[in-house]
């Protein structure tokens, strides 16, 4: 039939109390939701090509060795409004994180089944640099939550800052210590 997100321990197993007509029906309305998401992404593909504007998510910018990574370890709520990139999954979502191809298809219903049950799903990892964030995991997620209108997603934060500024962010910290002995 179809599998629903499920990742660790739990993958494969029979998901408890849960009735197989909820599961069917709500997997009913995911295609419907899957459906809807295609059509507008080609439609925004459309309008883009006309208005000669991109409508692809944004890469990555390469670091160059310019950027320090400093790993956020709490999970916090990103705005998905603020996530405009990928690290490298450019050609599967758009801008608007619609799915554009149709391989993309099960792991997405997969996912949007799952968080239309109210299944909890694993924290995104994103990488922020300066106020825009780019997914490094979690695409189909984003672009569930996205379709189902959430306004943000919890993720697992590294920002990446300029060599600069985490130097100063380091001399700062080092500057407030207490002076040892």
């Amino acid at each position: 039939m179809f599998e629903i997100y499920r990742s660790g321990a739990q993958a494969g197993l029979p998901l408890p109390g849960v009735e197989r007509d909820l599961i069917l029906q709500t997997h009913i309305q995911v295609i419907e939701l899957y459906r809807r998401q295609l059509v507008r992404s080609r439609a925004r593909a459309i309008w883009s090509r006309l208005l000669r504007r991109s409508n692809r998510l944004r890469q990555l910018p390469a670091r160059h060795g310019g950027h320090q990574p400093v790993r956020d370890p709490a999970v916090r709520p990103v705005p998905l409004a603020r996530i405009v990139g990928s690290e490298d999954r450019m050609r599967d979502f758009d801008n608007a994180f619609a799915p554009l191809q149709e391989y993309t298809r099960a792991r997405w219903l997969s996912v949007a089944t799952a968080w239309a049950l109210g299944h909890a799903l694993p924290a995104v990892e994103l990488i922020q640099i300066g106020d825009d964030y780019y997914v490094r995991d979690g695409h189909h997620r984003i672009s569930v939550a996205r379709a189902f209108g959430q306004g943000a997603i919890d993720a697992s934060v590294t920002v990446w800052q300029p060599a600069e500024a985490a130097e100063q962010l380091a001399d700062a910290v080092l500057a407030c210590a207490p002076a040892g002995d």
